[in-house]
């Protein structure tokens, strides 16, 4: 709109020629940013609004770029440091111990928690109070797989879910929290397959479902995005001094979760990321 435009551009040029040439203003007052933004949402409107007059957008964008020179905008500033996992404990974790810190986690988080993660999170809870959860007593897990989850697709009974024994030291360098992520995304596996969307031959439709819990689970455990970061930069430290198999795990399991948060939750990036872990369709997930 033209007129709209020459309009607004008039009342810009005016406040800032009345500046230049010494016009005398109104005394300066305060503003809160939350008003600015109110009147500059109000001009946006009218100047959308087919049935606003040009004379009533002149006006409003006047009041508005009027008032700027006269005005201290106050911001309130927001202020906080770098988010940091709190120090892990230096015994190796139970399952019952990763609930017990995932649970206490939940209580302190202050958004609606995703239908799907609560039903996984109640799997995970369940599953373990009946002895379905455990670490690899038997060593039957290849050194680098986190986590499964174990059933027979021609049955509906649940299965059960084994944790590396690796992941019971890592939660020492990493915390409870986000150690707890694989069995967020075991206990997603729970879930689907007595929900009828696990099977031995869609493994990536699985993985999707799976990993989306997991990303749900990380927006909780990690929030900025922060606590991932600052420990692989902790521990890429730590192997410049100390390298050692534990420390390359650990690297790569806090990379695999940062991974994961980059896809930011989209299941066709997730689908992606799976794949280039190496699932693929009709071979049984090792996560």
């Amino acid at each position: 709109m033209p007129i709209r435009a020459l309009s607004l551009l008039t009342a810009l040029w005016a406040c800032g020629a009345s500046a230049q040439a010494g016009v005398a203003t109104a005394p300066v007052q305060t503003a809160r940013a939350e008003d600015m933004k109110e009147r500059v949402d109000d001009l946006s409107r009218a100047v959308q609004n087919p049935g606003e007059s040009d004379r009533s957008v002149f006006e409003k964008a006047h009041r508005l770029f009027g008032k700027v020179p006269s005005s201290n905008i106050v911001v309130a500033p927001v202020l906080r440091g770098w988010d940091k996992e709190p120090t892990p404990k230096q015994e190796a974790a139970s399952v019952a111990r990763l609930i017990d810190t995932a649970d206490k986690r939940l209580t302190y988080y202050n958004k609606d928690v995703p239908s799907n993660l609560k039903e996984a999170m109640q799997y995970g809870r369940g599953m373990t109070q009946n002895g379905k959860v455990d670490f690899d007593k038997e060593g039957q897990m290849a050194d680098n797989q986190m986590g499964v989850y174990r059933y027979l697709s021609a049955k509906a009974e649940l299965g059960t879910i084994r944790l590396s024994n690796f992941l019971s030291l890592m939660a020492t360098k990493v915390g409870d929290a986000l150690a707890y992520a694989t069995l967020a995304h075991e206990a997603g596996h729970a879930r689907d397959h007595q929900n009828g969307k696990l099977n031995p031959k869609d493994v990536l439709d699985g993985e999707v479902l799976a990993f989306k819990t997991q990303y749900l689970w990380l927006q909780i455990a990690d929030p900025y995005g922060e606590r991932v970061a600052f420990l692989r930069a902790k521990i890429i430290n730590e192997k410049r001094e100390h390298a050692s198999e534990f420390l390359d795990m650990t690297d790569a399991y806090l990379k695999s979760l940062a991974l994961l948060q980059e896809t930011g939750g989209d299941e066709q990036k997730i689908r992606e990321m799976a794949q280039t872990l190496g699932y693929q369709d009709g071979h049984d997930h090792k996560h």
